[in-house]
């Protein structure tokens, strides 16, 4: 490859049968003060990781670790703030959840599966969603996050549908 040139890429058809809706519990109406490392419930597939946070909430941002969906060790701190909030890594496997602050007061936190479904990318390989389909029917891409490799159709995700994304990704040689 020459100087200054671009790295080959390669262009993959990813089909994902029936994701389940976001909003499947991870830790439910967690209250402050917690940090849990034994996580049950696991993303069925890749997903981002949102909280819904209650009335009364002091108990900070929360810390999600775990693995990406490239199998990467990653961490994604989601920012407290009254009702629901997206974080943008994608997580194949999560290892542990905490607040990060003490809490004085209260309230509760729901720690769920978020909109964004992780397309099986190394997080900052993918350079572009060519195409998206859904139920054999070409639609717009919905919002796209390069560097985390996640996609959040315009058709959200449930059990009824059936995805098909394009997608052009970089090739590392020795990869």
């Amino acid at each position: 490859m020459d100087a200054g040139s671009s790295p080959p890429k390669n262009v993959s058809v990813i089909t994902m049968i029936d994701p389940a809706a976001a909003g499947v519990n991870l830790i439910a109406q967690k209250l402050t003060n917690f940090d849990v490392n034994v996580i049950t419930t696991q993303p069925a597939r890749p997903r981002t990781i949102r909280c819904v946070f209650g009335g009364g909430w002091d108990g900070g941002d929360i810390e999600v670790t775990g693995i990406d969906v490239g199998g990467d060790p990653a961490i994604d701190v989601i920012a407290a703030a009254l009702g629901t909030v997206e974080g943008v890594i994608p997580f194949a496997v999560v290892t542990r959840i905490r607040n990060l602050e003490v809490a004085m007061i209260g309230g509760t936190v729901d720690v769920q599966t978020g909109l964004g479904l992780g397309l099986p990318c190394k997080r900052g390989s993918m350079e572009a969603l060519i195409r998206t389909s859904v139920d054999n029917a070409y639609q717009a891409n919905g919002t796209v996050d390069l560097a985390n490799s996640t996609v959040k159709p315009t058709t959200v995700p449930n059990a009824g549908h059936d995805y098909e994304f394009w997608v052009a990704q970089r090739i590392n040689v020795g990869d």
